[in-house]
């Protein structure tokens, strides 16, 4: 894939019914595509975070790029998003039905530490209270371990796939944070070793992290590394 400033590029996007193709290399692009439209009139920006791209990449297709973070052209609604935002919007709330908001001090307090199916009443809805997250939230904080983000408040949700009819159709808590845009970020709880290198399902192994931060971390056992070599996509 090929790099070409956005010198080589912008000037000759145009807006046209008719195909104004243009060679780049071995490829003919379409220059008065929707997509390069959408390129212009956005300014190169992404309209989330505003970071501008700084050159494209063709092979067949023309993307744009900041640095290693691609910005996508959205067409259903004509703006551009860079890869990171999209990501992001993707992971700071799973699909979940929610029930109501509950603050941090209706919950941790009652985390139970057996493996007694011990359940608590919330507006008409038993709630198991002996959840390995729970534990881990009420003894090791509600922090994540690597960025810091801290979980503010609890939601009651069940999974968006529930019928009323299967195991899905059950509510608990969520752990939320808020990013520096106001976003709700889902706090979970993650293995110090992993799972697919024999890591314990024990409290001991267990420590609370952004869903962010724990689908980086993925089967590795430190960010370290990731962060030295960061893709972008986070």
């Amino acid at each position: 894939m090929k790099k070409y400033s956005i010198e080589e590029v912008l000037p000759y996007i145009t807006k046209s019914e008719n195909k104004n193709r243009m060679r780049f290399g071995r490829y003919k692009i379409n220059m008065s595509s929707k997509i390069m439209n959408i390129f212009k009139d956005n300014d190169l920006t992404c309209q989330k975070c505003g970071i501008k791209g700084d050159h494209f990449r063709i092979y067949n297709t023309v993307k744009l790029f900041k640095d290693k973070i691609q910005i996508i052209a959205i067409n259903s609604k004509n703006i551009l998003e860079c890869q990171e935002c999209r990501k992001k919007e993707r992971m700071t709330r799973p699909y979940y039905i929610r029930f109501k908001i509950y603050t941090i001090k209706e919950v941790i307090p009652f985390t139970v530490f057996s493996k007694e199916d011990t359940r608590k009443e919330y507006d008409g809805n038993l709630i198991r209270m002996n959840s390995l997250r729970y534990q881990v939230f009420s003894t090791k904080g509600l922090k994540c371990i690597e960025c810091g983000i801290e979980g503010k408040f609890f939601a009651m949700e069940k999974s968006a796939r529930s019928n009323n009819n299967n195991k899905y159709d059950i509510y608990h808590f969520n752990l939320y944070a808020l990013d520096e845009q106001g976003r709700e970020v889902l706090m979970t709880k993650d293995h110090i070793i992993p799972k697919s290198k024999n890591g314990s399902n024990k409290l001991e192994n267990l420590q609370p992290m952004c869903c962010i931060c724990n689908v980086k971390k993925g089967s590795d056992l430190t960010l370290s590394l990731l962060k030295e070599e960061d893709s972008g996509y986070f």
